[in-house]
């Protein structure tokens, strides 16, 4: 067998005809029916594991579609703050931030004290 340098395949094998077989297509490439009977599918197979789970487990599944679901329906434009931040002064601003978070730690670890005494 000849030694072969591993190349990476940026497409799917053409056939002789030019088309490239329905197996390596993506799901994106499919046709509409072919999606939905796929989608089908998948929903068919997800309903068939929920039947299949404890009853304890339903509310981690359902927790989990939620998040599915809102990741799927948020705005997908995200504004860049590079340029307005570009020209300004940071120096000095983790060292704030740190001391910042302390004073604040310690302020909450008093005030624990203080309702522990209390009690």
């Amino acid at each position: 067998m000849a030694n072969r340098s591993p190349t990476k395949r940026t497409s799917p094998k053409r056939r002789k005809n030019g088309l490239v077989p329905t197996r390596a297509r993506r799901r994106s490439q499919r046709t509409p029916v072919a999606l939905h009977q796929t989608a089908l599918a998948d929903k068919q197979r997800v309903y068939d594991l929920l039947e299949e789970l404890p009853a304890e487990s339903l509310a981690e599944v359902l927790y989990f579609l939620e998040f599915l679901r809102f990741k799927a329906t948020k705005p997908k434009n995200i504004v860049k703050l590079g340029g307005i931040w570009a020209d300004a002064d940071l120096d000095g601003v983790e060292e704030e931030l740190r001391i910042l978070r302390r004073e604040s730690l310690e302020h909450l670890e008093q005030e624990f004290a203080e309702t522990e005494l209390s009690l």
